[in-house]
């Protein structure tokens, strides 16, 4: 009986026809593999990679402006990135005037910008973003976007729903 389920029998007959062969249960494993396998590729490609680790080209908030490189590294199982290019200064060796405590008038460029982020899921969370513009710390978190050639950078005060979002794109 087609779908049949007995006792003293297998569990899940699921075709009457196809009788059980050593050949065919190591086709039929192989198959489940490759499903397995292709299905695990799909959900990664889809989850954006993943991978934030690397050098980051920044964005003004116009979505178009570059204004320099951020690289990423994981250190002590936390995200950490530091300004490593600067891109059209508006003066030369530009320092964080407006920060506060060891940042302040410290060089923009080598500055460690984003820090303390841990890994929660697909994004990095729980840590903090400097604007060297303005010397303001946001709350912030970041996730790997469009198969990882973009970082979707959120800066926020108090709740996530308060702050602004830009996208990084992948630095050469």
């Amino acid at each position: 009986m087609l779908g049949s389920m007995s006792f003293g029998r297998p569990a899940i007959q699921c075709h009457a026809w196809v009788k059980p062969t050593p050949g065919r249960s190591k086709a039929l494993l192989c198959l489940c593999v490759v499903a397995a396998l292709a299905l695990g590729i799909t959900r990664a490609a889809y989850a954006g990679g993943g991978q934030v680790t690397g050098r980051w080209l920044t964005i003004a908030d116009d979505g178009k402006t570059p204004k320099g490189v951020v690289e990423l590294v994981e250190r002590g199982g936390k995200l950490h990135g530091r300004i490593v290019q600067l891109i059209n200064p508006p003066e030369k060796n530009p320092t964080c005037k407006e920060c506060s405590g060891k940042k302040k008038n410290q060089p923009i460029l080598g500055l460690e910008s984003l820090w303390g982020l841990s890994k929660d899921g697909d994004e990095r969370s729980g840590g903090y973003i400097l604007d060297p513009e303005n010397g303001t710390e946001y709350k912030c978190y970041v996730e790997a976007v469009d198969n990882g050639t973009r970082l979707k950078v959120r800066g926020y005060v108090g709740m996530a729903l308060f702050g602004r979002t830009q996208y990084w794109r992948r630095a050469k």
